[in-house]
């Protein structure tokens, strides 16, 4: 039986899906992937999304905002 390779992924990313009135809290969800711009395409299809934060998942930069997305100021880079 041959060992399965696992691929890392490049960014991980934290999304604004919507929010919870009783509890007051927003609803979020994490995805790891490798393309940011196919990412964000297949956020804005499955979910009505108000903000993304996008971090680096591997190397020097590991865990640090690499992008964040804004549905009025779109793709930016961390200040």
């Amino acid at each position: 039986m041959k060992k399965k390779i696992k691929v890392e992924k490049k960014y991980s990313g934290i999304g604004k899906v919507g929010y919870n009135k009783q509890t007051q809290t927003n609803i979020c969800v994490k995805y790891r992937f490798n393309n940011v711009e196919d990412f964000i395409k297949f956020m804005n299809r499955k979910y009505k999304v108000s903000w993304i934060n996008i971090y680096h998942r591997t190397g020097d930069e590991k865990n640090k905002l690499a992008y964040t997305w804004g549905s009025k100021k779109g793709l930016e880079k961390p200040y």
